[in-house]
């Protein structure tokens, strides 16, 4: 509000009044009403000031043939604009954008190309392919949009602003349909990239699956098999467990009769992944050795350092300390080389291991440490995850209060993958359940509704205390058959701290 409004009180006052989510009549009525002051000359000014967004610089509408100083001053002196050193601004955004609003499409569009050639002619070093390309979608203009938005979005994810990459690869996607297969693979790739890290896993999936099947289409299986590691993540961030091992065995398939490299690497990393989903820890050390190995090797330090966690996290669940002082170390290395979703990753790992094996002051500390961490580099996926277990921790710490505003939080946030509600959905469960209200059946229902699917041990068994729980302390028939199926759960998962601990107070009648 205080961005579009600059705090003046009339336009805070009428948008906050407003029914609509645009722009407020009243706003616009008195906008215009200013700018008919103004001579046709410092009109269109205004409407080339307004094409160009909110930094507005003199040479820039003087390249676009509107830089008349007498019409600027004109701006000025009515206090449409406002100078700030060598730039020009509007006082107010909803007065730009009320601006915008007046022109005719076909003006936009002119203006658009105006500020697009001009921003060309600048040196390339001094270039900015963000407002190339914004200006490029303004004009319409397909080839500019491949041009521009590509390095941008690289840029912004250089940067970690890692939503707005999102968008620029989305946006020369819009113009890629008639690119070779091998190009529009490579767009695919970097916005499902992007996807994943904000936590849209759909649209990340469904661009990652239509890349590898382009590079079918182009007979490059190097590139069909990392594409299909890639894959293997994401499919198990969202629970599908037995398509993440289809996609890793054929990543692998497709490797074996080709020259090592490092797609060997990659597909080494899956491999451990997948075993780590099944709680095989020591498949998932003995893979992910072998894929840092061949990754340091190949001088691949982003598959190296994702596999630390991996290979960390599996220590964790066989010797918790160890797994602990192996996760503590890296995430030192990385965070003195600046490797941000490195650091993420291994925060999040530590998190959620110490917080199913009830080591909750690690959990705690771990937890808050990512959030903090997290904060403000658009690395949602990992924020949202360590936010839902942070939930679970907080229960299990009987912070009843904090555990049931971070978990609706959670739940609150459109959009959200179904995997990264879970944690939250079983805290709210037993809230719930402990305070005997009816609404824990529904959150523990949603809760199967995603676990059943997964099929994991891991996820039956959170799922299978909270309900086992809400049974018991309802003094309903089906303790004893929640019982059970714990019991089944702490067979195969033996270090899944929630079932067992809620297995022996049902059985020791507390």
């Amino acid at each position: 509000m205080y961005l579009r409004t600059s705090g003046n009180p009339f336009f805070a006052t009428e948008v906050l009044a407003s029914a609509e989510s645009g722009l407020p009549p009243t706003v616009r009525d008195a906008v215009l009403a200013r700018a008919a002051r103004l001579s046709p000359a410092a009109q269109e000014v205004l409407h080339a000031a307004a094409v160009v967004g909110s930094r507005i610089e003199t040479w820039l509408l003087v390249r676009m043939g509107l830089g008349e100083a007498s019409h600027i001053d004109e701006c000025l002196s009515l206090g449409m604009l406002v100078g700030q050193d060598a730039t020009l601004a509007f006082r107010h955004e909803l007065v730009r954008l009320a601006i915008l609003e007046t022109m005719s499409p076909a003006r936009r569009v002119d203006l658009h190309l105006r500020a697009l050639d001009a921003l060309r002619s600048v040196p390339s070093g001094r270039q900015e392919p963000a407002r190339l390309a914004h200006h490029a979608e303004g004009a319409g203009d397909c080839s500019a949009i491949l041009e521009h938005a590509p390095v941008a979005a690289r840029q912004a994810a250089v940067a970690t602003a890692h939503r707005e990459a999102a968008t620029l690869y989305r946006l020369a996607l819009g113009c890629a349909d008639d690119l070779p297969p091998a190009e529009r693979a490579e767009l695919l790739e970097a916005y499902s990239s992007e996807c994943n890290v904000i936590d849209e896993r759909s649209d990340a999936i469904r661009a990652r699956r239509t890349a590898v099947s382009l590079w079918r289409e182009a007979v490059q299986p190097l590139k069909q098999a990392e594409s299909l590691a890639r894959l293997v993540p994401m499919l198990i961030g969202i629970g599908q467990h037995g398509e993440a091992e289809r996609c890793s065995r054929e990543a692998v398939a497709l490797l074996a009769p080709l020259p090592r490299g490092p797609e060997f690497a990659l597909a080494s990393r899956t491999q451990a992944l997948v075993a780590l989903a099944r709680r095989d820890a020591d498949a998932a050390i003995r893979w992910g050795e072998r894929a840092i190995e061949l990754a340091t090797h190949c001088g691949d330090h982003e598959v190296a350092g994702m596999t630390h966690s991996a290979v960390g996290s599996a220590w964790l669940i066989l010797e918790y300390d160890r797994g602990r002082e192996y996760l503590e170390r890296f995430l030192a290395d990385t965070r003195e080389r600046g490797e941000a979703r490195h650091a993420a990753n291994a925060l999040a790992h530590l998190g959620k291991r110490s917080a199913e094996t009830y080591h909750l002051e690690h959990a705690a500390h771990d937890l808050a440490q990512g959030l903090t961490f997290t904060d403000g580099r658009d690395l949602d996926m990992y924020q949202l995850f360590m936010r839902a277990w942070q939930a679970l921790t907080l229960l299990h710490q009987g912070r009843w209060c904090e555990s049931a505003t971070v978990a609706r939080a959670v739940l609150l946030r459109c959009g959200m993958s179904a995997v990264n509600r879970l944690p939250a959905l079983v805290a709210f469960g037993r809230l719930y359940a402990r305070a005997g209200l009816a609404e824990a059946h529904d959150a523990l229902r949603d809760a199967r509704e995603i676990a059943e699917p997964i099929g994991t041990s891991e996820t039956f068994g959170l799922v299978s205390a909270a309900c086992a729980e809400a049974a018991w302390l309802a003094a309903g028939s089906d303790a004893g058959r929640g019982a059970g199926r714990l019991r089944g759960c702490d067979t195969r998962a033996p270090s899944l701290g929630s079932g067992r601990a809620c297995l022996l107070a049902l059985e020791g009648g507390r």
